[in-house]
């Protein structure tokens, strides 16, 4: 309804074109973006991106400054409801219109505002004007409830400069010469309302800069007390400070000494690490070639170790062949014996059989097969004893050879005892460089 509060605050808002696109609805202005606006004309500084609920406590504040207590249940207001939205809305453009000249100015002058709807807000503002700081929440939801009557509304509005005609509006909003918005701007009420709140401004103000004053004296005057106190206490320290500075003087002197002696230290103990460093290389190097021994003896003892085996097993190869030569001697020997004792039974068979006064006569068929058979034994047996006594020379010959690879072991054993004897020294030297070595 065109009549209605809502209506007529809607349009002013438009008409005053604070965002950027106009506003279908009144529900819409619960996003905050044109209390946003509003706001930041009031307040002298910048708002933007806040909801109504964030806006909420900058709102009762601005209300309650120029108005009075609980006028708006912003819950309400939050969720959408029309009637609180308007009674937000015509409060705020009832402060800025009393405060701020520029919204003024683009409200009286606003094109598309005709003169029924400036008649319908100046009926609004003039309610409120007139209630002041008896306004209520029950009084507001009244009005922004109420059926603005057109006719009703010219018939309330006081007759200005007490003429007995009223002023009569048109529909044009060219006839601005005699808007109603112009003559509220321009009525004693108006101006007079305007100077008291330019006076409250100023007597806020002078307020502010007062207890500005007042906290910065307070601050002066603890300032001066402390330098003061400081003053003091610099005067009553003074005799303090020049004792500590006579006794950081003579600790400075002894600081000066233990500096000089510390760095005499440093450069002593710096030629003692170029010496151990040196004696660290060499050492490094004579440990190089101790290892590199050690791995020559250790190689030379396994050799040792290989051929001792290998002689052990030649040994006992030998042992075998002269212990079956000499089983082989024995049967021998033992057949040599049987066949001499064959031989002389036979003998003395043929004796018992013809006996004889006279001497036997050997038959030198049975001499000669004597002879040689005894030949062929005294040969073998030589060969054979020739064989065991050179078995028994390169028996005795082996274990020399073993007992000398032996004495040679031990030898090595000794020397690479010492080697990693004189390594653990070495090392142990090395690390006693390193121990008295400066970080």
């Amino acid at each position: 309804m065109e009549d209605a509060a809502e209506s007529v605050v809607l349009k002013c808002i438009n008409a005053l074109e604070l965002v950027g696109e106009s506003c279908p609805s009144i529900q819409h202005l619960a996003d905050g973006k044109l209390y946003c606006c509003l706001l930041s004309i009031l307040s002298d500084e910048t708002i933007c991106d806040e909801d109504l609920a964030t806006l909420t406590p900058r709102l009762e504040a601005l209300f309650k400054e120029h108005l009075a207590g609980e006028l708006i249940e912003f819950g309400k207001a939050v969720s959408g409801d029309c009637v609180e939205l308007t009674k937000v809305t015509l409060l705020l453009l009832h402060i800025a219109l009393f405060t701020e000249a520029k919204v003024r100015s683009r409200l009286v002058d606003a094109p598309s505002l005709d003169q029924a709807t400036q008649a319908r807000f100046k009926y609004l503002l003039e309610a409120v004007q007139k209630r002041g700081s008896a306004v209520s929440s029950r009084f507001l939801h009244i009005l922004c409830t109420e059926n603005l009557d057109l006719r009703s509304v010219l018939q309330q509005t006081p007759v200005m400069g007490g003429a007995a005609s009223p002023c009569v509006y048109t529909t044009s909003p060219k006839s601005s010469a005699t808007s109603p918005l112009r003559v509220l701007v321009q009525s004693p009420q108006f101006r007079l309302q305007e100077i008291l709140n330019g006076k409250k401004f100023e007597v806020k103000r002078l307020q502010q800069q007062e207890s500005c004053v007042s906290l910065l004296q307070g601050k002066l005057q603890a300032s001066q007390l402390q330098q003061d106190e400081a003053e003091a206490q610099q005067v009553v320290g003074d005799s303090l400070k020049q004792n500590k500075l006579s006794e950081l003087a003579v600790e400075c002197s002894q600081m000066r000494r233990e500096r000089e002696t510390l760095q005499q230290t440093v450069d002593r103990l710096m030629e003692e690490k170029d010496d151990l460093d040196s004696k660290k290389c060499s050492l490094h190097q004579h440990l190089v070639l101790v290892r590199a021994e050690r791995d020559r003896l250790q190689e030379d003892v396994l050799d040792l170790n290989q051929a001792k085996r290998e002689n052990q097993g030649l040994i006992e190869s030998q042992a075998s062949d002269i212990k079956e030569m000499k089983s082989q001697l024995e049967e021998l020997h033992q057949h040599l014996m049987e066949n001499k004792v064959s031989n002389v039974s036979i003998e003395e068979s043929f004796g018992s059989f013809s006996p004889s006064p006279y001497p036997a006569i050997t038959s030198p068929a049975s001499s000669v097969g004597e002879n040689m058979a005894e030949a062929v034994v005294d040969k073998v047996l030589a060969e054979h004893k020739e064989k065991l006594h050179q078995l028994q020379h390169q028996h005795t010959a082996l274990h020399q050879d073993l007992a000398a690879a032996a004495a040679q072991r031990e030898q090595l054993c000794q020397n690479l005892e010492a080697t990693a004897a004189q390594r653990e020294q070495l090392q142990q030297q090395v690390r006693h460089t390193h121990r008295h070595m400066p970080q």
